[in-house]
Order: structure tokens, then C-alpha cells, then sequence
């Protein structure tokens, strides 16, 4: 079986959200692996066969994995959790994660968000609904509910947070997090504060 060549893919979503860290972020994992390409087309576009797409956005992990042949997916976070990165130090914050359903049954990408932010000295306090069988943030349903049913819908998830801060790592469940009066914070800004 030959090879597939790493490439590290940059999202439409983070790019435009926070393109400088995405790109300190490149620039950290390709001095450790110096033939590490960008590559920058949408996740609907098909990528060429052989790749292995390191991803940042649970959504693009989820269409490169399941839409396109030829190509291997992994997330960024697995990259990053056994790796020499220097963390900060959040001086022991508790803090709730909130798992994106794009990476559902991924238990490789809970493991290594969850280390990332015990490595930055974050505590972790998980919903009773992680991993899994964690509920949708809300992005998925806007369109198919009236907005009361969306709003009942997402003060109801907002209930499974046993605290007020959520770790996310999917730019939707940032905003939508977000509505319902929790804190939600990214991991590449958690990374890069």
C-alpha cells in the first residue's frame, strides 16, 4: 500500500473566523513536518486521490470521509494532542466540551479534544450527552423548525452544560452555543489566546 501525502486542510469556516491562528497553526505542525502542504479547496469540491486530510472543521472530516473515494481523514486535534505544541496554562478553569455530531462516534477525536485542554490545565466537566451521544448544537435544525421550536430546542440543550463554559471545536457549535447563553470557546482560540 503506498503512502497517502499529508496535506493540512483549511477550512472555509476557520479560515474565515480566526485565519491568522489557522495559519499559525499550519506554520506549527510544518516545522515538524516540513512536506506538509496547504490545501485549501472547499470540502464539496473532490479532492485528488491519495490524500490524507488533516482537518480542523468536524463538517469537512465528515464529507471527505464519507462523500469522496481514494482519501483518509484526521483531525487536527490528534495531531496536536501528543505533540511538543506549547500549551498555555488556563490555571485549572473548569470548562464543559460540547462534541460535534459531524465527528459522531469518533472516540479518537474526543480522546485527543479532551487531552488538549487537560494539557492547558483545563478541567474537564462532560454533559451526561458527550462523546456519542451528544445532541446536536442547534445548526443543523435552524432551517426545519419554526424559531420557537428552534429556540425551545437549544434552551433545552443548553440545560445538558453542567457549567457555563463549553469547549468547542466546530465553528457552528461556536455560534450556536453561543444563543443560549453559554460561553462557548473554540480550541484554536483556547490554543492562541
Amino acid at each position: 500500500m503506498t503512502q497517502m501525502k499529508r496535506v493540512f486542510h483549511f477550512s472555509c469556516s476557520l479560515s474565515k473566523y480566526a485565519p491568522e491562528k489557522l495559519e499559525r497553526l499550519y506554520q506549527f505542525l510544518k516545522l515538524r513536518e516540513p512536506s506538509l502542504e496547504r490545501y485549501a479547496r472547499c470540502c464539496r469540491s473532490a479532492p485528488d486521490e491519495g490524500l490524507l486530510l488533516i482537518n480542523n472543521c468536524p463538517g469537512c472530516d465528515l464529507i471527505f470521509s464519507k462523500k469522496y473515494d481514494g482519501v483518509a481523514t484526521k483531525s487536527v486535534w490528534e495531531e496536536l494532542a501528543d505533540s511538543d505544541f506549547p500549551f498555555p496554562d488556563y490555571g485549572g478553569m473548569r470548562m464543559a466540551v460540547h462534541d460535534s455530531c459531524d465527528v459522531r462516534g469518533k472516540d479518537e477525536v474526543y480522546d485527543a479534544v479532551r487531552k488538549i485542554l487537560t494539557r492547558m490545565n483545563i478541567v474537564v466537566v462532560d454533559p451526561i450527552k458527550c462523546r456519542a451521544g451528544s445532541v446536536c448544537c442547534g445548526a443543523s435544525m435552524y432551517d426545519k423548525m419554526t424559531e420557537a421550536q428552534w429556540l425551545a430546542f437549544v434552551e433545552k440543550r443548553a440545560k445538558d452544560f453542567p457549567i457555563d463554559d463549553v469547549a468547542v471545536y466546530c465553528v457552528s457549535c461556536l455560534k450556536y452555543i453561543g444563543k443560549v447563553g453559554k460561553k462557548p470557546h473554540h480550541l484554536i482560540d483556547l490554543l492562541f489566546k
